[in-house]
């Protein structure tokens, strides 16, 4: 009918829905545009009072109205706080619920995942030629190109076309170059990977850290009355892509086999953390596994 009539489909799911897959694919899922897509349930409920939204349906348990008594949180077996609390902070503060809520996001990867159209590139960026080198040398056939001032090397793996490209050492480079491939590829994933310090005492060296959590351990607004690494605007944790956390932790888990392979958080910042107080202290303070600068 929207075709017939020129019109859009609006959808109302939230991010917490979307995040653990509840919702229908080809029903609720299927809309031109959703102006709550990025909203997680709680903020759903300040949006909707802050529109005056009667209380009637605010107060009214979060139910798709499939059957008499059904509501979202017991057909999911999570409340939708935990959800919240997993999605801002990476944890629900319980470790069951964590496992239930990662278990869900691989299980609906055919809902959140793209339909594959044509082959899109993917962007590997690293600090160093050292850490560049040693992914260069997977690929058979490589052509080396320029990017203004920076070269960066295309190659194809699996019916993938990759990107490598080095971003020289510290925040600014990395965010620099970042906004450079955004700007001249269309991407269909952007990775940082290097080498980094351990401040989780349970690693090893050649364990893998793989970033869900993002923070910036150096950005100081305190003075204002700020949290230690909030950033105004943004907040302090980073989220990355958890569908493919999840691809990567199998796929090394699965062809290399060996060593620890964690989902946690990364500390970025610029400086080198030469000193124990600080490895205790980044630790402490932001719940990292390791330490880099990009």
């Amino acid at each position: 009918m929207h075709g017939i009539n020129n019109l859009l489909v609006i959808g109302t799911g939230n991010l917490s829905e979307r995040t653990v897959g509840y919702f229908t694919k080809w029903g609720d899922g299927a809309n031109d545009f959703n102006p709550i897509a990025k909203l997680t349930k709680k903020e759903v409920y300040i949006v909707a009072k802050h529109l005056q939204v009667p209380d009637s349906i605010i107060n009214k348990k979060p139910s798709a109205d499939l059957w008499n008594g059904q509501t979202d949180e017991a057909e999911l077996g999570i409340k939708y706080e935990q959800i919240d609390e997993f999605i801002l902070t990476g944890t629900s503060g319980d470790t069951e619920i964590d496992n239930k809520i990662r278990d869900k996001i691989k299980k609906n990867m055919h809902k959140t995942n793209s339909i594959p159209r044509e082959m899109k590139k993917i962007a590997i960026i690293a600090a160093m030629e050292q850490e560049l080198s040693a992914i260069k040398n997977k690929f058979t056939k490589i052509e080396e190109k320029t990017l203004r001032d920076l070269k960066y090397y295309v190659g194809e793996l699996n019916n993938k076309e990759y990107i490598l490209i080095k971003s020289g050492i510290g925040k600014v480079n990395a965010a620099r170059v970042t906004q450079m491939l955004i700007d001249k590829f269309e991407l269909e994933y952007l990775i940082n990977i290097g080498t980094a310090g351990a401040v989780n005492e349970n690693l090893e060296i050649g364990d893998i850290v793989i970033g869900e959590n993002l923070v910036q351990h150096d950005f100081d607004t305190t003075a204002f009355g700020d949290e230690k690494g909030y950033i105004t605007g943004t907040g302090k944790i980073f989220k990355s892509d958890m569908p493919l956390i999840l691809k990567y932790k199998a796929y090394v888990e699965e062809h290399i086999g060996k060593g620890n392979v964690i989902i946690g958080t990364i500390a970025s910042g610029d400086i080198f953390c030469t000193e124990q107080w600080m490895k205790e202290k980044i630790h402490s303070k932001f719940n990292a596994d390791c330490v880099e600068m990009e």
